[in-house]
Parts: structure tokens; C-alpha cells; sequence
């Protein structure tokens, strides 16, 4: 864990703290402690076999398939997750796969429900 904290202090650029520079110092040694907790969370997680909790918001989704009987129940699940009208989740269960974009909340969220209407839906691997 200390090699993890020095080379964060390290790749932040925090050396030595001059007098004039002390609220920049301080403001990059709250990053640092934020960054630093939350690769704690992270790591904990993992070694309690939780890795589901890890995945980021920020995770693309892709539309893999959705049978023709659940496509309505789809498109309202599209149009409550997303910023999409319904012509545009029309298209986009059309053009399957496809990758959903302005996710409002989740991607794990936003997978659930989305199998839960029916559609086949994995995530991007970046």
C-alpha cells in the first residue's frame, strides 16, 4: 500500500511543500486522499468477491438483441434510462448491436432493467 501512495504522490507531482505554495499543496493532498480511499473501496471489494460494485457509471452499454415481442417493453426502458425520443430508441433497437448512449443513471442499473424488459444487453470491453 505505501508503493500505491508514493506513486500517486509521485504522478500528481507533490514534492516539497514550499511555503508559498501550501493551500495548492494541501488542495492536491485532499486528491490524493480521496483517490487513495476510494482504490481502498475498490480493493476491498474485490477481495470480498464484489467486483460487481466496481463497475463504473461510465461503462457502455451495448444492445445486443431484443426478441420482437418485448420491443415496446424495451423502447419505454430505453426512453426511462436514457434522453432518447421515441423515434431515436426505435432506431436504436432496430440497429441492434448498438451501443446505448446517455445512460441517466448506471450501467449495472441500467442492465438490469433492460434484461428485465428483455433485451440481451453486455457490456463494452474498453
Amino acid at each position: 500500500m505505501e508503493s500505491l501512495i508514493l506513486a500517486t504522490l509521485i504522478g500528481l507531482g507533490i514534492g516539497i511543500i514550499l511555503p508559498g505554495q501550501r493551500r495548492q499543496n494541501l488542495a492536491l493532498l485532499d486528491q490524493v486522499n480521496q483517490r487513495i480511499a476510494e482504490l481502498e473501496r475498490k480493493v476491498n471489494l474485490l477481495l470480498a468477491g464484489r467486483a460487481t460494485e466496481i463497475i463504473p457509471s461510465q461503462n457502455c452499454l451495448v444492445l445486443e438483441a431484443v426478441p420482437a415481442r418485448q420491443k415496446i417493453k424495451v423502447i419505454k426502458a430505453l426512453r426511462r434510462l436514457t434522453q432518447l425520443d421515441l423515434k431515436a430508441a426505435k432506431d436504436l433497437i432496430e440497429s441492434t448491436p448498438s451501443v446505448i448512449p446517455g445512460l441517466t443513471t448506471d450501467a449495472a442499473t441500467a442492465k438490469s432493467e433492460l434484461e428485465a424488459a428483455g433485451a440481451q444487453v453486455s457490456f463494452k470491453q474498453t
